[in-house]
């Protein structure tokens, strides 16, 4: 649902009442999970996919403290062990100005679906003005033949956002709500700008509110003028870079490869319980 926390009398009621409609689900996914343990490792568990985290020896959650909800107890095998980095970047785009280095507008989405519920409105805000826009996960060709004429020429397209290029305080990312490159923005310290209604959407979202590290639009197709809006918001309250901005000071402390690593060999050398 997307729903942040909140301890009033109301939210705890909606939170109840959610649980009881969802419960039929939640036991069907249950179950699933429960299978799949059993035939990928043969453990026969009888787990509640809610409180999945405290199944295994040990849960990696890929984000930092700041980025989630402040909870009031966590099972002790949950490590918070920071996101995954992006690729390495490569070399500079032919069209790529190091001197000028405009405010860039880099939006990510995925698939043909979100060519028109994001990249068409988002060239459509800032096409042919000062930012350079970078799109990416998308090809030009899909936009074109899904767009009514020509691309501005501030508008580019790149296999993969171009992340050691964005200047932070000069920086807005525009994402579907992918938790991953969410993540890849706050580790920059750039506020984000999510859209996006499904499932993952909505969590990603939520937390970016919550987090204060950018805004979230709740609609699955955006109109140009709302995502203006939510970037010229961003651009005029110093707080979204800042709440940015500490939230990458806590990603740059983490390593989540090798502490991935780590916690595998760890446990797979432990002593088995008696």
């Amino acid at each position: 649902m997307g729903v942040g926390p909140s301890s009033t009398g109301a939210s705890l009621l909606r939170s109840a009442v959610f649980d009881v409609i969802a419960a039929p689900a939640y036991a069907s996914l249950s179950n699933a999970f429960n299978a799949q343990v059993h035939q990928v490792l043969g453990v026969r568990r009888r787990a509640d996919i809610r409180t999945i985290s405290t199944v295994g020896d040990v849960w990696a959650q890929l984000t930092v403290p700041r980025f989630e909800y402040d909870r009031t107890t966590l099972p002790a095998s949950f490590r918070f062990i920071g996101p995954l980095r992006p690729r390495d970047s490569d070399p500079l785009p032919e069209w790529w100005d190091p001197v000028a280095e405009p405010p860039v507008i880099a939006v990510r989405a995925d698939g043909r679906t979100a060519v028109r519920d994001l990249v068409l409105p988002t060239i459509r805000a800032f096409g042919g003005k000062e930012e350079t826009v970078v799109i990416a996960g998308v090809t030009r060709e899909a936009v074109q033949a899904a767009g009514d004429g020509p691309l501005p020429s501030n508008v580019h397209f790149e296999a993969n956002t171009p992340w050691p290029r964005l200047i932070p305080q000069r920086s807005v990312v525009i994402t579907d709500g992918d938790y991953l490159h969410t993540q890849h923005a706050l580790r920059r310290g750039i506020p984000v700008v999510v859209t996006g209604t499904l499932e993952t959407d909505l969590e990603t979202g939520a937390r970016v509110a919550w987090s204060r590290a950018g805004v979230q639009l709740r609609r699955r197709r955006p109109e140009e003028s709302a995502i203006l809006e939510a970037v010229q918001r961003i651009r005029g309250d110093p707080s979204y870079r800042l709440a940015a901005a500490r939230i990458a000071v806590q990603i740059e402390r983490t390593d989540a490869e090798s502490t991935i690593c780590d916690l595998v060999e760890a446990h797979a050398h432990a002593p088995a319980p008696a």
